[in-house]
């Protein structure tokens, strides 16, 4: 039967120090953390700032199970931004800024070196 994409991220806290050599790191425990709403075949860019924009994708559909119903055809085409210095339930944030383009798998994002984004791809 239909399952919608999922309304929530994992988040590893991972902490490196290199006071001394070679250098050590420690890695948490796992966090789940809900997003504005479902959301599946996505991609991501970390911005110059550190935090991440999350562009495409759609609200509902199987990611590309070849079953049907696939219902992919609800794209999510608002950008969200993440902030992961912002408190656990605030980290996640609306743009307002919506594309005409709909863009799921198969698509990528990279940032140019004049910090444009490149939006390319299905």
């Amino acid at each position: 039967s239909f399952k919608p994409c999922i309304d929530f991220s994992l988040r590893l806290p991972v902490t490196v120090d290199c006071t001394s050599t070679p250098c050590s790191h420690s890695i948490g425990d796992w966090e789940l953390e809900y997003m504005l709403g479902h959301r599946c075949q996505l991609d991501t860019a970390v911005l110059p700032n550190g935090k991440v924009i999350i562009i495409g994708g759609a609200e509902e559909g199987l990611s590309g199970l070849g079953t049907d119903p696939n219902a992919d055809n609800c794209p999510e085409n608002e950008p969200w931004i993440y902030d992961p210095d912002k408190p656990a339930g605030q980290r996640y944030r609306r743009t307002g800024a919506y594309s005409k383009y709909v863009r799921k798998y198969h698509a990528a994002h990279v940032m140019t070196r004049h910090g444009d984004l490149l939006v390319s791809g299905m």
